[in-house]
C-alpha cells in the first residue's frame, strides 16, 4: 500500500478530474464519429472510453506512472483500468528491460450493461485489490421514473459498498449510456465518493451537447 505521504500525491483534485473524465470523453466521441458508430456499437464505444479515460490518467501522472487497460491493442492488467508506479530490471537473457508493477494506485471496473447483476459482479472486483484508489463506472439509467432516478445503480451497490476499507478512496461515475450517444444528445456524468455510509453528493459534474465535439 501507498503509505499517507505518496497516497496525498498521488489524489487527483476535482478540477482536475473533471478534465480527465471529459477529455477522455471527448476524445472517445471524436474517434468514432468518422466511422458512424454512435448510437449503434455499444461495445466499440464502450472500448474505446476505457481507452481513453487510461490514456488521460496516465498523461496526467507522467513520469514513472502506467496505465494498463483493457483493449484490443494491449493487454488487460486484472482490471478494466489499472493505473500503478512502475520499475524495470535487466537480465542476461532478454535485450530489453523488463517492466512489472511495483504499486498500484487506481483500480478501475467500467461496465455499461444495464444490468445490475453485471455491475455488482464488477464491483465486487475492487475488494480484490490493494490500490488506494479505485472507481466504478456506470451507466447513467436517465429513463427511470422512480424516486431513484439517474442514480439507480450506484445505489444498489450500498450493500456491497459498506464493506469498503476506511483507507480507501471509491468513487462511482455515471455516464450517459453509449446508445445515447448522439449527435444533438446531452452527455452527462456524475462522480461521487463513498463517505463511509452513503455516496456523497455529486464531487464533479459536466453535460454538455455532443454536437459540440
Amino acid at each position: 500500500m501507498l503509505n499517507k505521504s505518496q497516497k496525498e500525491n498521488y489524489t487527483i483534485s476535482k478540477d482536475n478530474m473533471k478534465e480527465i473524465i471529459n477529455n477522455a470523453l471527448h476524445n472517445t466521441l471524436k474517434n468514432v464519429y468518422s466511422v458512424g458508430l454512435l448510437g449503434k456499437d455499444h461495445y466499440s464505444l464502450s472500448q474505446n472510453w476505457v481507452k481513453n479515460f487510461a490514456i488521460e490518467l496516465e498523461k496526467y501522472y507522467n513520469n514513472d506512472i502506467e496505465a494498463f487497460c483493457r483493449d484490443e491493442n494491449s493487454k488487460e492488467f486484472l482490471y478494466d483500468i489499472t493505473i500503478a508506479r512502475c520499475n524495470e530490471f535487466s537480465t542476461t537473457h532478454s535485450k530489453t528491460p523488463i517492466r512489472y508493477v511495483s504499486k498500484s494506485i487506481w483500480q478501475i471496473e467500467s461496465e455499461f450493461a444495464q444490468n445490475t447483476r453485471e455491475i455488482a459482479y464488477d464491483f465486487s472486483k475492487l475488494f480484490s485489490g490493494n490500490a488506494p484508489f479505485k472507481m466504478m463506472v456506470g451507466p447513467l439509467k436517465e429513463k427511470e421514473s422512480d424516486d431513484e432516478g439517474f442514480n439507480y445503480y450506484m445505489d444498489k451497490m450500498k450493500i456491497m459498498a459498506k464493506s469498503i476499507p476506511n483507507n480507501e478512496n471509491w468513487y462511482f461515475l455515471l455516464i450517459t449510456h453509449p446508445g445515447d450517444w448522439k449527435k444533438g444528445k446531452d452527455m452527462i456524468w456524475r462522480l461521487f465518493k463513498w463517505l463511509g455510509q452513503d455516496w456523497g453528493d455529486p464531487i464533479s459534474y459536466d453535460n454538455w451537447s455532443i454536437n459540440e465535439n
